[in-house]
């Protein structure tokens, strides 16, 4: 699944108008946290969500009149009674949802496409967003983001205040500059990538639960009948080479999760030796306790330290009991989900 940058470009790039609706505020309960998104396109479509029920179909309602009037807004739901009890939706809290147009013609397009690098690359930047006034009269809509390396990019310029907190920038939310202006900012962070070394049985649905779980998805294997586009639609890359070669064709940083699925021992032992070498967040192997045991002794004698293969997630997966395919699949992706939000978690703090 592509990251909120990467649709939006992809509308651009077609001609096509967004509004890019997210959670600026949260007080109370709510269905989603600060930062959660969804894009109404041009079409009419929603992609993500900002919480469903009442809530996202009136905000949906509102971007599609934004498609042609453009601006930007911020928008504020009670959750405590009246229509949203009675729709269901009796969380108890308030939420503000910050509205933007985003046109092919907007020089915002700049920060989208820099944002949507910089996540597949492993970097980190954050994006900003000036809060609309609700007694404004003003109707256009800017974007700005702030890189890693202290560049500026997009059609808004960054206040001296924020590039100089950039670092503790770690949350998505609503700020204030000593001038009182309001920005919402959103840290980039880099996307989650998944590679799956192996084309068999638990790797078909590991690759699509993987994906519609917002990893960018790779599958490793060097046999064509099994790494091929058809057998992996779910996959943003089918990498068909030798296994020890592949990682000459990979890029592995702090946000890449590595699985190991092969057909074999040798196979699999090829795999984590180099897989050991990178920064990966996570490296998992599946195998009997025996053939652990006996690969992790040979690289003991390699030079690798057990620290080091203590850090492998073995037996892969959570503990649920898992049997078939399917089941050893979804607790795989339950534990990549895991480790990802105990990351995100630290990272925030």
């Amino acid at each position: 699944m592509e990251s909120v940058y990467q649709r939006m470009l992809q509308e651009l790039d077609r001609g096509g108008r967004v509004v890019l609706a997210r959670v600026a505020r949260q007080h109370g309960s709510a269905p989603r946290s600060v930062g959660a998104w969804c894009l109404i396109s041009s079409d009419g479509n929603l992609h993500g969500s900002v919480g469903g029920g009442l809530l996202e179909a009136q905000v949906a309602d509102r971007a599609r009149l934004m498609l042609d009037a453009g601006g930007a807004e911020l928008l504020a739901f009670s959750l405590r009674d009246g229509d949203a009890a009675r729709s269901g939706m009796v969380c108890g809290g308030d939420v503000d949802i910050l509205l933007e147009h985003v046109s092919a013609k907007s020089g915002g397009r700049e920060a989208l496409a820099r944002a949507a690098e910089l996540q597949e690359r492993g970097r980190t930047g954050v994006q900003f967003s000036p809060v609309p006034d609700p007694q404004s009269t003003e109707t256009g809509s800017a974007q700005g983001f702030l890189d890693d390396s202290g560049t500026c990019w997009g059609n808004l310029p960054v206040p001296e205040e924020l590039r100089r907190s950039f670092s503790s920038l770690s949350e998505p939310g609503i700020v204030r500059t000593q001038s009182g202006e309001l920005y919402f900012i959103d840290p980039v962070r880099p996307r989650s990538s998944l590679v799956i070394f192996g084309c068999g049985h638990i790797s078909l649905p590991l690759a699509r639960m993987a994906s519609e779980v917002q990893f960018g998805v790779t599958v490793v294997d060097d046999r064509e009948a099994f790494a091929n586009r058809e057998r992996f639609p779910a996959a943003q890359r089918v990498l068909r080479t030798p296994f020890a070669e592949a990682f000459d064709w990979l890029t592995i940083h702090r946000s890449s999760y590595l699985t190991i699925l092969t057909r074999g021992h040798l196979f699999d032992r090829e795999v984590l030796r180099r897989a050991l070498e990178t920064p990966a967040a996570y490296v998992g192997m599946i195998g009997s306790r025996r053939k652990i045991r006996t690969i992790f002794e040979s690289l003991v004698e390699e030079g690798f330290s057990r620290e080091r293969l203590d850090t492998v997630h073995t037996p892969i997966g959570l503990d649920i009991g898992a049997q078939t395919p399917e089941e050893i699949a979804l607790s795989i992706a339950a534990e990549l989900v895991q480790v990802r939000a105990g990351r995100q978690w630290h990272a925030s703090r």
